[in-house]
């Protein structure tokens, strides 16, 4: 499943090496579909420049619902066991239940948010533009309680890529040039590296002991956890 800057979800069959479906939305689609059960079947979900968030048939990408947010959807959905989390660049982190389409919580925060929102247990971390992360504890498509665990400092200190996630710490890449490693249990900084060249929307990869980044530049860092 293909996403497109002209506005078209397409499914490609590796098998037939040939297109089977295309789903039309009325903006570009920036991000990675995701992938669900739904009733039985298979449902693809995305989000568009058309402000909506879609889910869609994918034996035959008929739509099944759709749901309208305030500005474009940029990032990619996030999901956890029946609820789509996505953010956009209305600011809000948004909790919709995969089956009926509706809203079931929701946060707004100090920014647009351009990237997908990380998962891990019972627990999201999601930043904005301003340069804040974060961290939500969740319950049955609720959110129980949130808290910042990144405060901007700088005006360019935006998050555009995704977190990484380990049972003790948060790793997150900022347009300040910092790979920041955040304690989850205490929700403080552990370290920060600065990086060279523009850092782009990489995330960071966590292997083993190290944590693994690439930036526009084209530069490759690696750091011990």
């Amino acid at each position: 499943y293909i996403g497109r800057i002209d506005g078209f979800l397409t499914a490609v069959s590796l098998i037939k090496k040939d297109t089977l479906w295309n789903y039309e939305t009325m903006g570009q689609i920036s991000a990675s579909p995701n992938y669900i059960d739904f009733e039985g079947r298979k449902a693809v979900v995305f989000g568009s420049y058309d402000n909506y968030l879609y889910s869609v048939d994918s034996r035959n990408g008929k739509l099944i619902n759709r749901f309208e947010s305030g500005y474009y959807l940029n990032g990619a959905v996030a999901l956890k066991k029946g609820y789509f989390f996505f953010g956009g660049c209305d600011s809000w982190l948004r909790i919709v239940n995969c089956q009926t389409g509706l809203p079931s919580d929701s946060l707004l925060l100090d920014a647009y948010i351009p990237a997908s929102p990380a998962i891990k247990g019972d627990f999201c971390y999601v930043s904005d533009y301003s340069g804040n992360m974060y961290e939500l504890q969740l319950d049955n498509g609720k959110i129980v309680r949130h808290k910042k665990i990144i405060k901007s400092t700088n005006e360019n200190a935006s998050f555009v890529s995704v977190p990484s996630i380990t049972c003790e710490t948060v790793y997150a890449l900022s347009d300040e040039r910092y790979l920041y490693a955040i304690n989850r249990k205490e929700g403080r900084e552990i370290w920060k590296y600065m990086l060279k060249g523009n850092v782009g929307e990489s995330s960071p990869v966590v292997c083993e002991d190290k944590v693994i980044v690439c930036t526009k530049t084209g530069i490759v860092s690696m750091s011990v956890r």
